[in-house]
């Protein structure tokens, strides 16, 4: 297993910037902008994970590690933004992400990328 660092960069920077315009959006579509029990940045986290396992090679396990490593990445990224921007993100409206989700944007990224890898496979 060798775990590709570019690829991790390149699907964890991608998805945070996707998550951050989403949570700028998300007050201006209101509840209907998004899935109940996932919040914004989880979904950023999650395809991460999905953009990592889709890219990387064949083997399952370089897939999950990788894409969990891709959604902590994006996790740490939103939490630096959030930090940045002086708490102005609206991250409450998508579902209260801080430092002590990064553990759920490690395990969202390890979903995405078991679960794609999961898919193409059976």
């Amino acid at each position: 297993m060798k775990l590709n660092g570019n690829l991790v960069l390149r699907a964890g920077i991608a998805w945070a910037v996707i998550g951050v315009i989403l949570m700028i959006l998300a007050p201006i579509f209101g509840s209907s902008f998004g899935v109940e029990g996932l919040s914004l940045w989880g979904y950023a986290a999650m395809f991460a994970g999905v953009h990592y396992a889709i890219r990387s090679g064949k083997e399952w396990l370089e897939a999950v590690i990788g894409g969990a490593l891709a959604g902590l990445l994006a996790g740490v990224i939103i939490v630096l933004v959030q930090m940045l921007l002086g708490g102005t993100l609206p991250i409450q409206a998508s579902g209260g992400f801080n430092l002590t989700g990064l553990l759920g944007a490690f395990i969202a990224g390890l979903a995405g990328g078991l679960g794609t890898r999961l898919s193409q496979k059976f």
